[in-house]
């Protein structure tokens, strides 16, 4: 094992705002701990189909109907 370092005070220009620190420090608690994370893989598919969606809604300038995909998932 190797100890990797992760800065709390994680530039904003970093990905997700500065946030990725607290993401990979939660991660390397998890496996550190042998804990399940908060968030599920499908919290993470949900916020992600949630995320495409308003992208796609900036695009055409339309909401975009996310219900078909969440029931996919469920």
């Amino acid at each position: 094992m190797r100890l990797i370092p992760v800065p709390l005070d994680a530039d904003a220009a970093d990905g997700h705002g500065g946030g990725d620190a607290f993401i990979l420090n939660d991660l390397f608690d998890c496996i550190e701990n042998h804990r399940h994370p908060e968030a599920t893989v499908y919290d993470g598919l949900r916020a992600s189909l949630i995320a495409f969606a308003a992208d796609e809604s900036a695009r055409k300038g339309e909401s975009v109907d996310l219900m078909p995909k969440l029931a996919e998932i469920r």
